[in-house]
């Protein structure tokens, strides 16, 4: 199946909304228990170069990460998707 490429352009851009978000709410969060990048890389068994990119949307943040990423730092997971414009759902429709 051939996907249009203004349905990529529109995936594409979702997709970075959302590693954004994340990563704002992955920043601030961090920053409210008091961790650096290194302590929160090492309580999760990452390298801080990955927190970094993940802050900064420079990578997305993979599931996986992120459910380890909400233990250590004591929050739900939905935490890091409150806030958003129209939710979840709607970034990836």
């Amino acid at each position: 199946m051939v996907v249009p490429m203004w349905k990529q352009r529109v995936e594409i851009e979702a997709g970075s909304r959302l590693a954004e978000h994340l990563g704002r709410r992955l920043r601030r969060r961090r920053r409210v228990v008091g961790m650096t990048q290194d302590e929160l890389a090492r309580a999760c068994g990452l390298r801080f170069e990955e927190i970094q990119r993940f802050e900064t949307a420079a990578a997305d943040l993979p599931a996986s990460h992120l459910q380890r990423l909400a233990e250590v730092l004591s929050a739900p997971v939905s935490y890091f998707y409150a806030g958003m414009e129209d939710g979840p759902a709607a970034i990836t429709a």
